[in-house]
């Protein structure tokens, strides 16, 4: 009886220990989608150059660092500078920078955080002397933007449109979400 008794218990032993387990949730599949962004310059409202940017996020309700987006599209300029006597070069930065955090909302939009930096070097001639810059020395331009918008899927739309405060030129950046599983 004894033995009866033991090898119950034993037999039993499994199955108490897998119901004291927390049971796990399965693990929604995370959303991925397709961002493609455009950069539209505008000079007296008619669009002068256009440049487009195309990425993959893995969406989902958290605003964990991995989900961020990044793209990252420039040129490293020298500029040398001296100061008191002694010859330095430094680099600027141009070019784009676009950062996005996708967030599920429902079957038919989505949430989405841009942040878009540009920045560009304004040649010499009619606008670098508006602006009285020194000779050989660069001028940048630079336009940075951030917002947090919800869109609907596969249709552009505007984020946001900025004027050049020194000039007729605006600059317009649009997106347009797609699901892509």
């Amino acid at each position: 009886m004894t033995a009866r008794i033991l090898l119950i218990a034993l037999l039993a032993l499994p199955v108490l220990a897998q119901s004291q387990e927390p049971r796990k949730e399965p693990e929604k599949e995370k959303r991925v989608y397709k961002l493609d962004y455009v950069i539209a310059e505008l000079e007296s409202g008619k669009r002068t150059d256009t440049r487009e940017y195309t990425m993959l996020v893995e969406g989902g309700s958290d605003r964990a660092k991995n989900n961020w987006g990044r793209v990252r599209v420039g040129t490293r300029i020298p500029v040398v500078t001296n100061v008191a006597g002694n010859a330095t070069i430094q680099f600027l930065d141009v070019g784009v920078n676009i950062d996005a955090l996708v967030r599920s909302v429902d079957e038919s939009s989505v949430g989405l955080t841009t942040k878009v930096e540009g920045t560009s070097v304004i040649s010499a001639g009619v606008e670098a002397e508006k602006l009285k810059t020194a000779a050989g020395q660069p001028t940048m331009r630079q336009f940075r933007t951030e917002n947090e918008v919800r869109i609907p899927f596969a249709k552009p739309v505007v984020l946001f449109t900025m004027d050049e405060p020194n000039s007729k030129r605006s600059f317009q950046v649009l997106v347009t979400a797609t699901l892509v599983r």
